[in-house]
């Protein structure tokens, strides 16, 4: 029912080949262990996907279905009164949002391993969530195969991600923040110099709007709510870009596929 947490347990028959997987001290997350399930809590904003999600965890004995949340305050709850091992949350909540909850989770005593799926998501997008702490990205268009492959990967501790949202590889995004676009340095450039967004508008020649836009984008790769919270960090942001221009611009594989990273520039 929306609006009110749903914490859901049942028994779950063991699985005597279950992979055993010793406790990762870098999430202190409890990973699956032969004998045993794991976790798993979902946070979606549809009742009906949270439901098929249930109904096809419940057929794996290697996966136990915990609790399901459509708010990230019951997320919270949830997942303070009934831990789960692996999260599923969706980026519906806002780009920002879900990255505010991934950096938050870095001071957990014991973090759990998280997966974010969307139904429309950038490559710099699964970037700036993977450089939060994600552990898995992944569509909402995914097959069930995949789903469950990405679940059991984040329940051993590893990572998951379709390989069309990285072309260069997942490891360069998680070693670096997703780097600003040359007209998104123009803009931070001039907002660290106390400019309005009109007076950037003017001098770029675009429209306040389009400086609007290019903001909310800067805020969340700079995990920021406002313009004095970027000046803040915008020195080291733009030292940082300027050092990963050079390789940012190297185009990716002849075969490298995008069929699944569509490019959104929805108002997080």
């Amino acid at each position: 029912m929306r609006g009110a947490c749903t914490a859901k347990t049942r028994e779950v028959k063991l699985c005597p080949a279950a992979p055993e997987v010793e406790r990762n001290s870098d999430s202190m997350l409890t990973a699956t262990r032969r004998g045993q399930s794991c976790p798993v809590g979902l946070c979606d904003m549809q009742p009906v996907m949270a439901e098929g999600v249930r109904a096809l965890l419940q057929q794996d004995p290697a996966l136990e279905w915990r609790w399901s949340a459509f708010s990230r305050d019951e997320m919270r709850a949830a997942q303070a009164a009934d831990p789960a091992d692996v999260l599923l949350v969706d980026r519906s909540f806002g780009s920002l949002a879900v990255t505010e909850f991934l950096n938050g989770l870095s001071r957990a005593p014991a973090r759990p391993r998280v997966a974010v799926w969307s139904t429309v998501m950038s490559v710099t997008e699964a970037e700036r969530f993977i450089c939060a702490g994600a552990a898995g990205v992944l569509m909402r268009t995914a097959l069930p195969a995949e789903l469950l492959e990405c679940l059991h990967r984040l329940a051993a501790g590893g990572i998951w991600a379709h390989p069309s949202l990285f072309p260069r590889g997942i490891a360069r995004a998680q070693r670096r923040e997703p780097g600003l676009t040359a007209r998104e340095q123009e803009v931070c450039e001039l907002v660290r110099r106390g400019c309005s967004n009109r007076e950037v508008a003017v001098d770029l020649g675009i429209s306040p709007g389009t400086v609007k836009i290019h903001l909310q984008h800067i805020f969340a790769k700079a995990g920021v709510r406002d313009r004095s919270a970027l000046v803040t960090v915008s020195a080291a942001l733009l030292s940082e870009d300027l050092s990963e221009a050079a390789e940012a611009r190297q185009p990716p594989p002849a075969n490298a596929s995008f069929g699944i990273a569509n490019f959104s520039l929805a108002k997080a």
